[in-house]
C-alpha cells in the first residue's frame, strides 16, 4: 500500500489529467489526504466532521495567539468566539478540504513573526511545506514573511531559513520525479534543476 503511494506521488504530473477536475489545481497532497481519510474513515459525512473540527479547533488556536500579540485580555478571546460563528467557516471549513490551509497559513504566520527559538522556525516551516501540499496560493504569503522579517526584525535569517527549507523540500521532490515526468528521460542533472525551476515559477 505504501509503495502505491509513493508512486502516486511520483507520478503526479501524469496521473494529474486523470483527476476530477479540481483536483487539477491542488499539489497531491491534497488527493493524499482524501484517500487517506477515506480509508480511515470510509463516510463522507465523517470526514467532513473531521475537517471542520480539526481546522476550525487550529484555526481559532493560532488566531488568538496571533491576535494576542497586539490585543490582550476579553477582546482577544471575544474575537476567537466569533470567527467560529462566521458562516464562512461554519459552511465552508464542513465542505471544503481549503480548510486545513487557512489553519496552516495562520500558524505559519504566527509561528514566523512572533515565535521564538529554532523551534518556532521548524513549525514555521513544516507548517509552510505542508499548506503548499495542498494548495498552489500558499505562495502568496512568502512576500508577507519577507517583509515582517526585513521590516519587524530587520534581519533576513529567519526568511531565509524557512524558505530555505521549503525550497528544499520542493526541489527535492521535482528533482527526484516527484511532481514532474521529465526527467525520466536520461537528461542530466542540470536540466532536472532546470525543470524544476521552470515548474516552480510557472506556479
Amino acid at each position: 500500500m505504501l509503495q502505491i503511494r509513493l508512486i502516486f506521488f511520483r507520478r503526479y504530473n501524469e496521473i494529474q489529467p486523470t483527476l476530477h477536475r479540481h483536483a487539477h489545481t491542488h499539489p497531491p497532497g491534497a488527493v493524499l489526504t482524501f484517500y487517506f481519510l477515506k480509508k480511515l474513515f470510509q463516510d463522507p459525512a465523517i470526514i467532513a466532521l473531521f475537517f471542520m473540527l480539526v481546522a476550525t479547533i487550529a484555526t481559532v488556536f493560532f488566531f488568538h495567539w496571533l491576535v494576542w500579540t497586539e490585543i490582550s485580555g476579553e477582546t482577544v478571546r471575544y474575537m476567537a468566539f466569533l470567527i467560529v460563528l462566521l458562516p464562512a467557516v461554519q459552511i465552508y471549513y464542513l465542505a471544503s478540504l481549503d480548510a486545513l490551509i487557512t489553519p496552516l497559513l495562520t500558524g505559519t504566520l504566527y509561528l514566523f513573526c512572533f515565535g521564538a527559538g529554532r523551534k518556532a522556525v521548524v513549525g514555521a516551516t513544516l507548517m509552510l511545506t505542508g499548506s503548499f501540499l495542498l494548495t498552489f496560493v500558499s505562495l502568496f504569503i512568502l512576500p508577507v514573511l519577507i517583509g515582517c522579517d526585513l521590516i519587524v526584525r530587520r534581519s533576513g535569517k529567519r526568511s531565509f531559513v524557512t524558505i530555505g527549507g521549503w525550497l528544499a523540500f520542493i526541489f527535492s521532490c521535482i528533482c527526484l520525479r516527484v511532481t514532474t515526468p521529465c526527467s525520466r528521460f536520461a537528461r542530466p542533472r542540470f536540466m532536472r534543476i532546470h525543470t524544476a525551476l521552470c515548474y516552480l515559477w510557472i506556479r
